[in-house]
């Protein structure tokens, strides 16, 4: 029976008059085996939780999947009281020997590595990763040596890596570097603990990096949703079971509460060790979470804060807006198998031979936008009332400048956040109050220390004017190391 369980090759889903035909006829013991063998191809027993796990190598969608069923339930459906087998005179009931008699339980586990099933320290384990669409490296490599074939994938590759570049990147070489090593670790199958957030116009090309993923490794390891609930905890997530990318496909979220729940679900696919599945009515069970995170909109969808090691978001360029011969020659190549096998071993050879750590996530004028868009209350303030008039916070004690920043949330009609919080925020990014006698606390900061310490945290965009009060005129800024003059 090794080998048989939850086989990669199965090409029909379990069937059950098919079972008790087999039953019906049982004569031997070697009939009696070959029923054995053909249950075990899609039903195993779990530790620790009284859960059948069975495989469908066929869905609906054409894809593979496991479903999970309690024991109730595949008595119910699947371990009928009929299934009784005749063997040397004698009844077995096949639902006797699937609950009480076979001693065989799995662990679940997911790795892209791993077959699909296998031992590791005496434990047996059932890997839930559905397998990538190209596999054979030895017959990619012959196919490779006719010229003609080799000079299409070539140009098909290099081509798909210049969009990278030219387009999703907008020819800025520290983000091409970042998404081209992030993109060869996902399509490699190894967990990214950072998301690639693409946001641009409509037909800018945003969700072309999605559709040249899918392309090299397969739909079946791809799950893309609109539904902002599949990060809850306690969410009916059984479909993302077996994938190794999940991607937010324009989630609608419509307040700050939207933006807060989303941000902080989302952290835990991005960041957690293990994913918690919530089968409907079934028993929970736990997997490794080996899920790469993309997130696309035309509009933010997602919260970045201050000192963000999450999100990459690189800044798509709008230069191939409307050009249909490039958008088709680009997909004939995402379409053409053979250039996505190229590109799906060249990421294979980039990422065994390339170092990538994807916590160095460059800065982006994207991000920084996101990032002042959703200001901390108490950093807007001080931003609009100081910063961006070309002022100084000139002696003024704590409570007179929280009384202005409460005013001023109450005419922008945002949150206003308590005194401890506000001064405690001040602090973390280098606003420090002082002792100002008479047993007073005063805050009192030059111009120029505050737009130094702006521009540090990145607290201005490129769209912000800076008054200059002495001349009467915009200053220039600087973002993320780029001076932009203001007229």
């Amino acid at each position: 029976m090794k080998n048989l369980i939850f086989a990669s090759n199965l090409e029909n889903n379990f069937n059950l008059e098919t079972l008790q035909q087999m039953c019906n006829k049982c004569l031997s013991n070697d009939d009696y085996q070959d029923i054995i063998r053909y249950i075990k191809q899609y039903f195993v027993k779990l530790h620790d939780t009284p859960t059948v796990l069975m495989f469908i190598p066929k869905g609906m969608d054409g894809e593979q999947r496991f479903i999970s069923l309690a024991y109730e339930d595949a008595r119910k459906q699947f371990f009928l009281a009929s299934l009784v087998c005749k063997v040397n005179g004698n009844d077995n009931s096949i639902r006797k020997w699937f609950f009480d008699v076979d001693c065989e339980r799995y662990s679940t586990t997911m790795d892209p590595r791993k077959p699909k099933v296998f031992i590791d320290d005496k434990i047996k384990y059932i890997n839930m990763f559905h397998g990538f669409k190209f596999n054979d490296r030895e017959e990619f490599d012959k196919k490779i040596k006719d010229k003609d074939t080799a000079k299409i994938a070539k140009e098909g590759v290099q081509f798909i890596w210049n969009h990278l570049d030219t387009v999703l990147c907008s020819n800025n070489q520290e983000e091409y570097k970042y998404l081209k090593g992030h993109t060869a670790k996902v399509v490699s199958g190894k967990k990214q603990e950072t998301m690639v957030y693409l946001r641009g116009i409509q037909g800018a090309g945003k969700s072309s990096l999605i559709e040249i993923i899918t392309a090299s490794i397969g739909h079946n390891v791809v799950y893309t949703s609109s539904d902002p609930n599949i990060c809850l905890p306690n969410a009916h997530n059984e479909d993302i079971v077996g994938k190794t990318v999940i991607v937010f496909e324009e989630i609608p979220v419509k307040s700050s509460n939207d933006w807060n729940q989303f941000s902080s679900a989302q952290k835990h696919f991005i960041t957690g060790k293990t994913i918690k599945i919530n089968p409907k009515h079934k028993n929970q069970y736990f997997i490794p979470n080996m899920i790469s995170g993309y997130a696309i909109s035309n509009q933010w969808a997602i919260k970045v804060e201050n000192g963000d090691r999450r999100y990459f978001i690189p800044t798509i360029s709008k230069s191939k807006v409307g050009d249909t011969e490039y958008f088709k020659k680009l997909y004939s190549f995402i379409q053409n198998d053979l250039v996505m096998e190229a590109f799906y071993w060249e990421c294979i050879d980039i990422e065994k031979t390339n170092p990538f750590n994807e916590r160095l996530i460059p800065d982006t004028v994207c991000k920084n936008e996101i990032l002042n868009d959703h200001l901390l209350s108490i950093y807007e303030f001080i931003k609009n009332k100081y910063v961006l008039q070309g002022l100084g916070i000139e002696r003024i004690t704590r409570m007179a400048l929280y009384t202005l920043y409460s005013n001023f949330c109450k005419d922008k009609g945002i949150k206003i956040i308590p005194k401890n919080e506000a001064y405690k925020r001040l602090e973390e990014i280098g606003i420090n109050s002082q002792r100002g006698g008479q047993n007073t606390t005063i805050y009192e900061y030059s111009k120029e220390q505050l737009l130094t310490i702006y521009q540090k945290e990145k607290f201005i965009t490129k769209n912000d004017d800076i008054f200059n009060q002495e001349d009467e005129q915009k200053v220039d800024v600087e973002i993320g190391g780029t001076t932009t003059k203001k007229d």
